[in-house]
């Protein structure tokens, strides 16, 4: 997959700064620009074959720390500003990629990726005190995504033993809290989020669940728990103060659940314990209340 972020570094500073490590490994480059004061980087590419590495810190007091131990993996940091810390550990598989891309202060941002195979994951951070974590453990060919834009989000996609699934977090505004965790094949789940203090949390079990989490306004909760297969949610939420929660759980799965609100102190809930049910909920206005067992 393509990297998100363009234009990393001039070619007469790579020529420059590209070095080989063919002491403890063959075909490996690492390329380090930094220029400020007090930043910190760490590059180990100890027995690899093949590994690609840059990284570029402007400003002061930038912590970066990169181990590859897999065959073709890339990895890519950039952080401009002050106080921004990111790491980033690849082990097994081939053709591994995270980037991640700092601007402003304070922010974190780590990726962890274990026994992996063509898995891509990708941070972008704009803005000052926010925190992204991706983990990736066991699966095969599956891509997380983590963008935020604005200052005091927290994003967290887990996909433990996932093949062939897909999660991405898109965070604007203040404060925003958004996680994705997924265990099976074929999932895919997305959260957007605009505005304050707006809080989204997905878990999908099984195979080829599909969860969309839209949130605008503030102080929003949504949790969507998927954990038998072919499930779909979409959960829509723009106003203060709203709740909603879908569960699709059982044996056979195929139920659809979507929940629209618009307006304050709404509450929606959702439950789908057998096969094949559909239900929708709309709400609009202060207060209104909604439950559906299926």
């Amino acid at each position: 997959m393509k990297s998100l972020i363009p234009g990393l570094i001039p070619a007469s500073a790579a020529a420059l700064l590209a070095f080989s490590c063919a002491t403890w490994a063959d075909n490996n480059t690492a390329i380090l620009i930094q220029t400020g004061n007090g930043n910190n980087a760490v590059i180990d590419q100890t027995g690899m074959e093949g590994s690609f590495i840059v990284k570029i810190q402007q400003g002061a007091l930038n912590e970066s720390s990169t181990q590859i131990a897999s065959l073709g993996g890339k990895i890519h940091h950039e952080q401009i500003g002050q106080f921004n810390n990111a790491f980033s550990l690849q082990l097994g598989g081939e053709g591994n990629t995270s980037t991640i891309f700092q601007l402003g202060q304070g922010n974190w941002a780590s990726t962890f990726q274990v026994d992996t195979v063509n898995s891509d994951a990708i941070i972008s951070q704009i803005g000052d005190g926010n925190t992204a974590n991706i983990l990736q453990f066991g699966g095969s060919d599956n891509l997380a995504t983590i963008t935020q834009v604005g200052s005091l989000h927290n994003g967290l996609i887990g996909q433990y033993g996932a093949t062939d699934s897909d999660a991405h977090i898109l965070q604007f505004g203040t404060a925003q809290v958004a996680t994705i965790t997924q265990t099976g094949i074929g999932h895919f789940s997305t959260i957007n989020q605009s505005g304050i203090a707006n809080s989204a949390h997905t878990v999908q079990f099984g195979q080829y669940n599909n969860s969309d989490i839209e949130q605008s306004g503030i102080g929003n909760m949504a949790f969507v728990s998927q954990t038998s297969s072919y499930n779909t949610s979409l959960v829509t939420q723009d106003g203060v103060g709203n709740y909603a929660m879908v569960l699709q759980e059982g044996v056979l799965g195929g139920n659809s659940a979507m929940v629209n609100q618009q307006g304050i102190l709404n509450q929606a809930y959702i439950s789908q314990s057998s096969a094949s049910n559909s239900a929708t909920i709309s709400q609009i206005g202060v207060g209104n209340q909604a439950n559906v067992l299926q």
